[in-house]
């Protein structure tokens, strides 16, 4: 089950107000969640940084320990907790403000181990784009094959989980891109 929550930063100068907006999907890998409406606010006043306290969502799951916020599927690298002001300062935040990027966060389980899967990632370069929709196409029509692409590329690229690569997928994935469709997620 995912949700998405919208994080906001916003910057300032004297003379002009620029705001970005990064949404974000939080995947909560069988937990579940209540969620508000919230904004995360980053103010630049000249050479000075103020930010509004945000604190990211704690999920729950039976008796299972919640150890974090992950930017990666598998759980690797930094786990965030509690205040934002870490994922904020993240190179990965960073770059989603300056591009435009989405961000999703994976929610990490004591005593769970987690694979890179990333269904619509058909080229296991960690983002889901146009180029993976040429991935996919590429597979179909034997210009290549999924193996090549990477270790998970099968698997990703079953965007519907039907267990076959087809032009459904291609089709749902261009909806994900476009923003017609929420999740590719079970």
């Amino acid at each position: 089950m995912t949700h998405g929550i919208i994080l906001k930063a916003r910057w300032k100068s004297e003379f002009e107000i620029e705001k970005y907006v990064v949404h974000t999907t939080f995947v909560l890998n069988g937990g579940e969640c209540a969620f508000h409406n919230q904004y995360l606010y980053k103010d630049f006043f000249g050479d000075i940084t103020y930010t509004v306290d945000y604190v990211l969502p704690s999920p729950t799951k039976g008796d299972k320990k919640f150890l974090g916020w992950s930017l990666n599927a598998d759980g690797s690298g930094e786990l965030y907790t509690g205040k934002s002001e870490a994922l904020m300062n993240s190179e990965v935040f960073k770059k989603a403000v300056e591009d435009g990027s989405d961000l999703t966060l994976y929610a990490i389980w004591e005593g769970e181990t987690y694979t890179s899967l990333m269904y619509g990632d058909a080229n296991c370069d960690g983002e889901i784009t146009m180029e993976d929709v040429t991935s996919i196409q590429k597979v179909i029509t034997l210009l290549t094959t999924s193996e090549k692409l990477g270790e998970n590329s099968a698997e990703n690229s079953d965007v519907n989980h039907d267990g076959k690569i087809t032009m459904e997928d291609v089709v749902l994935l261009q909806k994900y891109i476009a923003k017609l469709v929420d999740s590719l997620d079970k």
